[in-house]
């Protein structure tokens, strides 16, 4: 039974609502990565969601305070009319500027907070139509090192900004199938209106499993920590063995799908309060580590995302310093699981203002195979607005190449942009780096907000800051050092968004 809202329900009642939808965009992510056919994405909720959503119904008729919540989440869970998602399956082992790779992409329909539809389609067949149908030129650095005169929608998601990204996407999309014929049986005869974009990382299934334990299909176990590493391979390469063509390869995860389904829907008898803290820890842990982005058409919701720190968004440091690091493998195969990144970002105040120097290596830990090799990244460093480049300078077996004349320094997002592409070969590593004059800063502190890629895996931040002045507070995450006037923070795991500040001593 839909959940109903009133007027009378409280922000508490619709936020677990809101887990629930959370829950049910696990599933989108579930059924695709599995392969799973197009009617089971109805059937996958009837059976499993029934009874949460009969919880978070009950828990809304308990509570009587309204407040914009209300809006928001009656908004996303088409509790006034149904809602339709364009949802896009980011596949993170080839990283790009939101996430991964677009792989697959579906459309998402949603009434009263249950999935009246869910349909998936691989994004090469909508391809198809962007030959003869839009030929949009790429971005320059994707023309020049993926060879494609065609700006594509699997290649669409260039802006590290989710909401730039999401409204090019769906500018696209009403472009080339207005009316969803090409992933859907029966079209819409009137253009079809899609009222928001989500995009989802492979993170969740490795969760799920974690939750409710391994699948075997085929005498093979599919664990947390092996389920994508064996799918990929199987979707790779194994498929060949039973001469299965390119586009049915994934028809042998429809058993592993129904078996996880099985498996969800045995431990979903019922919800208990712990269950709702597990599920409120699961929402948040994901949405923080940006293996979820949303984006809605609705500007009143889009803001509330925003403020959230759901959409994805490149966000402010109007009186502070600012970093994110947004790579693109281009034409890299599955690499990225075997690349760490360690970031070093060093400030020292002198007469010159803040001379900033950010140190960026790529650790190839890989060897060559059928997923593996040279990784291939454009990257972009975002810095803020107003910077000043004095010096690029790539270091590699001991040996340092100079490239500030190769760095493309550009205006992106209210944010200074360096770009420059890296090639770099298994079982080596090189750094990247850029030295730069931030613009006036306040006397009295150091502020520094450094935005996590989605998608990115092992990766690193430390920081060090020296100036006139003694430091007299911080909160770096991790173990720190200080000696009067200079500050070293150790490195951190670098998972999420990270906001920082030291609170400088009076001169």
């Amino acid at each position: 039974m839909p959940i109903k809202f009133s007027r009378k329900t409280s922000v508490n009642g619709y936020i677990k609502a809101l887990w629930i939808l959370g829950a049910l965009l696990i599933i989108v992510l579930v059924v695709q990565s599995a392969g799973l056919p197009k009617k089971y994405g109805s059937l996958f909720l009837e059976q499993v969601f029934k009874q949460p959503l009969k919880i978070a119904a009950t828990y809304a008729q308990l509570v009587d305070s309204f407040d914009e919540n209300l809006t928001v989440i009656k908004w996303l869970g088409g509790f006034d009319k149904e809602r339709v998602y364009l949802v896009f399956f980011q596949n993170t082992a080839e990283l790009r500027p939101t996430g991964g790779f677009w792989g697959s992409y579906g459309l998402l329909k949603v009434k009263d907070g249950a999935i009246t539809s869910l349909v998936i389609d691989d994004i090469y067949h909508l391809d198809d139509k962007t030959v003869k149908a839009l030929p949009q030129k790429p971005p320059q650095p994707l023309a020049e090192h993926l060879q494609v005169k065609q700006w594509f929608m699997r290649d669409l998601n260039w802006s590290p900004d989710f909401a730039q990204t999401a409204r090019l996407a769906l500018a696209f999309y009403r472009y080339l199938d207005p009316r969803g014929s090409v992933i859907q049986e029966s079209p819409q005869s009137q253009p079809l209106q899609v009222d928001g974009v989500i995009a989802v990382n492979p993170s969740f299934i490795s969760e799920l499993l974690k939750k409710y334990g391994s699948l075997e299909i085929d005498n093979q176990l599919y664990e947390a920590d092996n389920f994508l590493a064996k799918t990929q391979f199987q979707t790779s390469i194994g498929f060949r063995e039973k001469r299965v063509s390119d586009w049915e390869r994934k028809e042998f995860l429809q058993e592993l799908a129904d078996k996880l389904i099985a498996k969800i829907a045995a431990t979903s008898g019922g919800f208990s309060l712990d269950d709702w803290k597990d599920w409120q820890h699961f929402w948040l842990m994901n949405t923080a580590q940006k293996n979820l982005l949303l984006y809605s058409a609705e500007p009143s919701i889009q803001s509330f995302l925003v403020a959230k720190n759901w959409a994805g968004a490149l966000r402010q440091n109007p009186t502070g310093d600012y970093l994110m690091v947004a790579d693109a493998n281009l034409a890299s195969l599955k690499t990225d699981p075997e690349i760490e990144r360690k970031i070093v970002h060093q400030v020292e105040v002198g007469d010159i203002g803040h001379l900033v120097t950010t140190q960026i290596t790529y650790v190839h830990h890989g060897q060559f195979d059928w997923r593996t090799t040279r990784y291939r990244t454009y990257v972009r460093v975002y810095v803020p607005l107003g910077v000043e480049l004095k010096s690029a300078t790539v270091k590699k077996a001991n040996q340092d190449v100079v490239v500030t004349d190769s760095i493309k320094v550009s205006q992106e997002l209210n944010k200074t942009v360096f770009g420059y592409f890296l090639s770099t070969e298994p079982q080596s590593e090189q750094t990247l780096i850029l030295t730069y004059v931030l613009p006036q800063m306040g006397p009295d502190n150091y502020s520094l907000l450094v935005q996590k890629q989605p998608g990115a895996g092992r990766q690193t931040i430390s920081l060090e800051y020296q100036g006139p002045q003694a430091v007299s507070q911080n909160n770096w995450p991790g173990q720190y050092h200080l000696n009067q006037n200079k500050f070293i923070g150790d490195p951190v795991d670098f998972v999420q968004d990270l906001e920082f500040n030291l609170n400088l001593a009076d001169r």
